[in-house]
């Protein structure tokens, strides 16, 4: 979603209007050619195709390269298999299954994403070879594909939750080349960002307690900000990927040490006034994926605990705290 501040009127915005929606347009269409994991599109090497083509030399656009480049040493994308498990539980129409893919109700799922997470951890069994001029070639063990044959897997690599951070990034750099900056992107699964500093902006900060979701208060900052927001829960229809089993939350935020689904808190904020939300995203989620509640380094971050909105930048504001019969939050500034 892009949302535009028009400075003029008449004529200079309607010119404005016109290479905004040309540009955005663009960029939109080129981000999902690029990064759906799920279509074959003639004429571009996208996610689809360096996953149907592994043991392969393949070129790809400079984008997707930049992309795979940003995730070199990390286990993110290697999760592929994993995410897409977690996919056909939460969008799984018959309720039955629903436990036996849930690896915390089933042993038999939780060895399967177990067996997921270990060839995704070894390097000997699938790794991203970035061979330079856009080059790569996904190297796939045979043990790896004779296993992926016999359990019908043909994603060995997603970008899955975080494809929304890469897509904005590069949206925001094709807007800002342009002097498109009176504006900002959201995604609806938690990436914002802010392209000017002119304006004060507002984020909601949310709190889960047991069962209940509670808006805890209000952000207050100036941009320009890159935004993330993690949770192990729904806010609304639009948040697709989580389904309620056996009274806990599925999501996609796989463990990359078993493969099982585990945050440390069920939220967390982070940002920066100074890198792009890929940037944000990858100092957040070795701190919120797993069981290391620990506070990210080199990014703001704001999170609640016991009633605090607890937060590390002194340049922000909170409004609207809530307080009620049930819970009352206060603000605490964390050095």
């Amino acid at each position: 979603m892009l949302q535009y501040q028009f400075a003029g009127s008449g004529a200079e915005a309607t010119a404005v209007n016109n290479q905004l929606q040309a540009v955005y347009g663009d960029a939109c269409v080129k981000a999902y050619q690029l990064f759906t994991p799920d279509e074959e599109i003639a004429g571009v090497n996208n996610m689809y195709y360096v996953n149907h083509h592994p043991n392969t030399e393949i070129t790809v656009d400079p984008v997707l390269y930049g992309a795979f480049e940003k995730l070199e040493g990390t286990p993110w994308l290697y999760l592929g298999p994993v995410y897409n498990h977690y996919y056909n539980l939460i969008l799984n129409t018959e309720e039955s299954l629903v436990g036996e893919l849930d690896p915390l109700v089933s042993s038999q799922a939780a060895d399967y994403v177990g067996k997921l997470a270990e060839f995704a951890a070894d390097a000997d069994a699938v790794s991203l070879e970035l061979l330079g001029n856009n080059r790569v070639k996904l190297h796939v063990s045979q043990e790896y594909l004779d296993f992926a044959a016999a359990e019908e897997v043909d994603t060995f690599l997603d970008f899955a939750y975080l494809t929304n951070a890469f897509i904005i990034d590069y949206m925001a750099d094709r807007l800002i080349a342009e002097g498109l900056t009176e504006g900002y992107l959201a995604s609806v699964d938690g990436y914002t960002r802010n392209l000017t500093g002119s304006e004060t902006f507002s984020f909601n900060i949310f709190d889960r307690v047991g069962d209940t979701v509670y808006p805890a208060g209000i952000m207050n900052y100036r941009g320009p900000v890159s935004m993330v927001f993690m949770k192990d829960y729904a806010l609304a229809a639009s948040d697709a990927f989580y389904r309620g089993s056996n009274d806990h939350i599925v999501h996609l935020f796989a463990d990359p040490k078993d493969g099982i689904y585990r945050t440390s808190r069920t939220n967390l904020v982070c940002y920066s006034y100074e890198t792009g939300c890929v940037d944000v995203l990858l100092k957040a989620l070795p701190s919120f994926v797993g069981a290391d509640a620990s506070i990210p380094q080199d990014v703001f971050s704001v999170w609640c605990e016991d009633g605090l909105i607890c937060y590390n930048d002194e340049a922000v504001t909170f409004g609207t705290l809530l307080s009620n019969e049930e819970i009352s939050y206060r603000t605490e500034l964390k050095k």
